[in-house]
């Protein structure tokens, strides 16, 4: 029974999720879908007789539309159905209905059209395994549904086809489709625009006890070399304070540098994950020349590794070097993505190791950063650097989108060689200067 219900709050969650996903997509859906059902009730009435037609079919999903478009409207205490009730509208307008109507008209040619314009929405509006799930719920649901209400067995009659009817049909697989995919790219824009309201909020809440921190340490290393010295001159005079372990008392020496150095590099971190979230801020053309060794080392040395272990992991071949116009802050972030994504990945499958070295070439150099861990697979590959696109559990889809940016500002590029269980394998190349 636990097992049943874990398995239950495991797919509402999954439905939930997916529904706040596509949360613009939904009173459109309601509003074109509630038109489209009566409206072509009265074309094919009119203007196409068909083998059969549903009033009552239609009224209930156009009533199922209608409710849907009006979801902001709903009492409070309703919303936590509308996941259920969005995959059941869906599943009964698309799959359901198509399928049933292009059965009872015996697989005529204008049905089979509507039937896979429906199936090519549903692709639209849905994930891939939701899309196939409610495919293959609504054409099951349909063919029993046929079979109960009809006497005669199916068989397929084609029929004769007007140029109204094609027209209709495709006009509606135009319009509908692009409303959809016109909307795909607002949720996408309603993201972005929700990651940098976040993201500015954050930088600004941070950014202001990270300068206190900076002015404190200035104020603080004006006076702190006289302390140090104060203490050396009691220990020469045998005077009665406390005492500091020697290596402690070296650290010391540095310890402001260090903190200062590392709220800088705090303020940096700030500023890059902007730049992830809205590029056009940040120039990416190649300003500077860099040496790629010192851009490695500076990755290395600044990374938040968890643990020793994980540094242990890295072996950076310094044997190469070159030279590039880029900008060294940029690259180095560069690289904290490709550090942090192979260490995910390495965590996940539990093996593997991260080898970076360096190769010069005549026209172009390249700079090879190799993990031994997860491997990618090869449907993922092409959509790699896809904004948005992530396959890690709190991943947003821009580290990679932002490495590529960057490499095509310096005049290069990025590319990705993996197989599955194996390795994976980024090939960064510079122009020689």
């Amino acid at each position: 029974m636990r097992r049943n219900l874990f398995f239950l709050t495991c797919i509402f969650r999954f439905i939930a999720k997916k529904t706040e996903d596509a949360d613009l997509q939904l009173v459109p859906f309601g509003v074109v879908m509630f038109i489209n059902f009566f409206l072509y009730y009265i074309i094919w009435l009119k203007f196409n007789q068909q083998t059969y037609e549903n009033l009552f079919l239609r009224a209930t999903a156009s009533t199922l539309c209608l409710i849907l478009s009006l979801k902001n409207y709903w009492p409070k205490s309703f919303t936590k159905f509308l996941p259920v009730y969005w995959y059941f509208t869906a599943g009964f307008c698309l799959p359901f209905f198509f399928v049933l109507m292009t059965i009872k008209n015996h697989g005529s040619t204008i049905w089979l059209m509507n039937c896979v314009s429906a199936l090519f929405f549903l692709m639209l509006l849905f994930d891939l395994l939701s899309a196939l799930f409610l495919i293959l719920l609504g054409g099951f649901v349909a063919y029993l549904s046929f079979i109960s209400t009809t006497q005669e067995a199916f068989y397929f009659n084609p029929g004769d086809v007007n140029a109204l009817g094609i027209i209709a049909t495709m006009g509606a697989a135009f319009i509908i489709g692009g409303i959809f995919t016109h909307n795909k790219q607002l949720i996408q824009n309603a993201k972005l625009n929700g990651m940098m309201a976040a993201g500015a909020n954050i930088a600004h809440e941070l950014r202001t006890p990270l300068g206190s921190i900076t002015n404190g340490i200035k104020g603080i290393k004006r006076y702190f070399p006289a302390f140090l010295d104060s203490y050396r001159i009691a220990k020469e005079h045998h005077l009665d304070i406390p005492e500091i372990r020697p290596d402690h008392f070296e650290t010391l020496a540095t310890l402001l540098d260090d903190v200062e150095s590392e709220t800088e590099y705090s303020n940096t971190v700030i500023n890059m994950l902007l730049v992830k979230v809205k590029h056009s801020d940040m120039n990416f053309s190649a300003t500077e020349e860099c040496t790629i060794s010192q851009c490695v080392q500076k990755a290395l040395e600044r990374y938040p590794f968890a643990s020793d272990k994980q540094n242990q992991l890295i072996h950076w071949d310094d044997s190469n070097d070159f030279t590039f116009k880029g900008n060294q802050m940029l690259m180095t972030h560069v690289l904290f993505n490709l550090i942090k994504n192979s260490l995910y990945f390495i965590d996940e499958a539990r093996k593997g190791e991260i080898h970076i070295w360096a190769k010069t070439g005549k026209k172009y150099n390249h700079l090879h950063f190799k993990d031994t861990g997860k491997g990618i697979p090869k449907n993922i590959l092409p959509k790699l650097f896809t904004r948005f696109f992530s396959t890690s559990a709190n991943g947003t889809g821009l580290g990679l989108t932002f490495c590529k940016m960057v490499m095509e500002g310096f005049g290069g590029s990025i590319l990705c060689h993996s197989i599955e269980n194996e390795y994976t394998e980024f090939t960064l190349r510079f122009p020689k200067i």
